[in-house]
């Protein structure tokens, strides 16, 4: 865990998130997105300063073992059928890649307790252990701050942060979430920490564009 989020430097997270055949035990992931973020407060326009790397990143369809039952509901909500996922790569096929993506920065998705139920069950059935990662939440945040209705279009509609694309899209989603987070959290509030950049050199001489997509150099 890192120190808080403020106006002294950079911090890093990852925004997650997944779509699946459904909400059960036996849903699989058929569609995954994971941004690489960095933040820091904006003291002079009191919010909170948002970049995505273009290196790090994965937002891919995800094809489901065979014989997985795609529940009606699932496809009309996020508009992906089997024949969509055919030719699509494997979890296992991305795995790596997704872990590349999160190392072990914080990650922030809307909804966290399902997504992670989600990638560690993916994670599981490969027996391997998930990423031990720290998972903020986004619907817990909107809670926190008075939002009842707290579904991501919800709460980014009030909040006027216009999504990307279409919601129920993995990475339209995950973007959304991060932003919607950081539209919410404040320095200084009681929240999970993101991690904060390195510090071997002043903050005004760290050479991020220079650094490959915000690889964090260990």
């Amino acid at each position: 865990m890192g120190l808080r989020i403020s106006s002294k430097g950079w911090a890093y997270g990852v925004a997650v998130d997944t779509e699946t055949t459904g909400l059960g035990a036996s849903a699989r992931i058929v569609q995954l997105a994971a941004l690489r973020f960095r933040c820091r407060w904006n003291r002079a326009l009191a919010r909170l300063d948002i970049e995505f790397s273009d290196t790090y990143r994965l937002g891919t369809l995800v094809k489901p073992p065979p014989g997985t039952r795609f529940d009606p509901g699932a496809v009309r909500v996020t508009g992906i059928a089997e024949v969509h996922v055919r030719e699509a790569p494997s979890f296992p096929a991305i795995a790596g890649r997704f872990l590349e993506v999160v190392a072990d920065l914080p990650v922030v998705a809307h909804n966290a307790p399902f997504d992670r139920r989600m990638i560690s069950g993916e994670f599981e059935a490969m027996r391997m252990q998930p990423p031990a990662v720290t998972w903020i939440c986004s619907m817990q945040a909107a809670r926190a701050s008075g939002h009842r209705r707290a579904s991501l279009g919800d709460v980014s509609a009030s909040l006027r942060i216009r999504p990307t694309g279409d919601l129920h899209d993995a990475t339209v989603d995950a973007e959304l979430a991060a932003r919607v987070y950081g539209t919410l959290v404040r320095p200084g509030v009681e929240a999970p920490d993101l991690v904060p950049a390195p510090v071997s050199m002043p903050l005004d001489q760290r050479p991020f564009p220079a650094m490959a997509g915000w690889g964090m150099p260990r």
